[in-house]
């Protein structure tokens, strides 16, 4: 029995991975922020990957095994303490790589199905040319995740940690602004930079 509720919103997920003995299925951490408890928490379908939660569901985005680029596996929390299944949505939607060449770091949840990426490339067959340090919206409720793309950040590359805030509708990442130079930047849904 967990020691906290697994299911609540303040509930962390570590990609703390530690693979089984295939690299497929294992380990991740879950922890409650605020005391410190946490559950090692078993499935077999856990990769090591960018992690973004959202209520009782949170996902993985990792290799996909066949197409060569990514793809976001989907689960959820059944019960408070800390049971795990596939979520209803279907097991994973897959980013095509032909696309999406590149889809960077940092992940959050923007809602049930809505995740937000940060330092996506996306190459324009029209003109064979690829442009990078994108910050995208992924529609992850059906078998292909649709990516659209809200605003390129030139120069700047998403670091580690991306995070969506609904009161505002605003992003703040973790941003590369400069060689040895790493800030948070607060931007809007248009890519304008509120603070840093």
């Amino acid at each position: 029995m967990a020691l906290f509720d697994c299911q609540h919103c303040t509930t962390v997920l570590v990609d703390n991975f530690t693979p089984s003995s295939t690299g497929i299925g294992g380990t991740l951490k879950f922890v409650d922020p605020f005391s410190g408890n946490y559950e090692d928490v078993d499935y077999p379908d856990f990769e090591s990957g960018e992690i973004a939660k959202w209520g009782n569901k949170f996902y993985i985005k990792c290799p996909h095994p066949s197409s060569g680029g990514d793809h976001i596996k989907k689960f959820t929390i059944t019960n408070a303490d800390c049971q795990i299944g596939h979520s209803e949505s279907g097991p994973s939607s897959i980013l095509h790589s032909n696309i999406y060449t590149y889809t960077g770091h940092g992940m959050c949840a923007k809602d049930d199905d809505i995740l937000i990426m940060g330092s996506v490339t996306i190459y324009d067959p029209v003109t064979s040319s690829s442009t990078g340090n994108w910050i995208c919206e992924v529609d992850v409720s059906g078998a292909t995740a649709i990516v659209t793309p809200l605003f390129q950040t030139p120069n700047h590359i998403v670091h580690g940690d991306i995070i969506y805030i609904p009161s505002n509708n605003t992003i703040v990442a973790t941003m590369d602004i400069a060689s040895g130079t790493t800030l948070a930047v607060h931007y809007d849904i248009a890519g304008n930079v509120l603070g840093q």
